[in-house]
């Protein structure tokens, strides 16, 4: 029987699109990523490459200590290969569901017997890569993993379309350009990274925003502020769903 394994990209990025080349390389450069590799040779190559990418990578050289790394790092993403002696990267992504759930993994490995690809299956990585490991490959993987995660450090909050929200001074950066937020543009993109790229109710964004401030909120007031984010970060970081409310978006 033949197992094909078909991931979709959740992200496009055009190549000759500029802009789009500039908010993935600021989104790889936030990244904290765990390689874990049995093989000392096969780590130190997939290190190497994508250290100039990455704002910092862990190693581990089998599962035991992956788990430690994790507890102790928290990293964003992690890349494992799965048949390792002890505990093996099918068991560790289990643990890693259950420490932190939501953590992206992608596994890396050169068994094509059916059973560990079943399982791969299940655990629903990611994405999956079979070696010798195309490098490319893997950043591109790491890239697309990158545009579902909100990185915060020091009061600075990148958001998925590449904006830069400064929450200790209520600004947001775009293209190089800083620009203030009002009380209720600033409580709206807080609400808005809160639910994690989930769909924003209109009822709770007025409780949160409006009603607490003893005002009714409108259809127009609403849309003002959007519009008002949209022109101070990317145009497209909204997403407006039909009688259900908003939502985190990529551009």
């Amino acid at each position: 029987m033949q197992i094909l394994i078909k991931y979709t990209t959740k992200i496009k990025i055009k190549s000759d699109d500029p802009m789009s080349i500039q908010v993935e390389a600021q989104r790889l450069k936030e990244l904290c990523i765990l390689v874990v590799e049995d093989d000392d040779d096969g780590r130190a190559i997939l290190i190497n490459y994508l250290k100039p990418y990455v704002k910092y990578i862990y190693e581990a050289a089998d599962g035991a200590e992956a788990i430690e790394i994790i507890k102790a790092k928290k990293p964003d993403i992690v890349v494992t290969d799965i048949m390792m002696p002890g505990i093996n990267g099918i068991e560790l992504v289990e643990k890693l569901k259950k420490l932190f759930p939501g953590t992206p993994f992608i596994f890396i490995t050169a068994s094509k017997e059916r059973e560990i690809l079943l399982k791969v299956i299940e655990s629903r990585p990611s994405s999956f890569l079979t070696k010798p490991i195309n490098t490319k490959a893997l950043l591109k993987a790491i890239s697309e993993c990158s545009a579902e995660i909100t990185h915060t450090d020091n009061g600075k909050t990148i958001l998925k379309c590449g904006a830069l929200l400064d929450t200790k001074n209520r600004t947001i950066t775009y293209e190089g350009r800083i620009s203030p937020l009002t009380n209720k543009e600033f409580e709206f993109l807080k609400l808005l990274l809160e639910a994690k790229g989930s769909i924003l109710s209109y009822e709770l964004i007025e409780k949160t925003i409006w009603a607490d401030n003893g005002e009714s909120m409108s259809e127009g007031a609403l849309k003002n502020v959007i519009y008002r984010i949209r022109q101070k970060s990317c145009k497209g970081c909204i997403s407006t769903i039909a009688k259900l409310g908003v939502k985190e978006s990529t551009s």
